[in-house]
């Protein structure tokens, strides 16, 4: 159970620092288009 949740919840902080550096990557783009 304990190991499931951590892989859970480690997966979801992963996905959400994923978007994170694509948005602080991204804007600089958005700005330069």
């Amino acid at each position: 159970m304990l190991s499931d949740l951590n892989d859970r919840i480690d997966s979801i902080t992963l996905s959400r620092t994923g978007c994170l550096t694509l948005i602080t990557i991204g804007q600089p783009l958005t700005i330069f288009l």
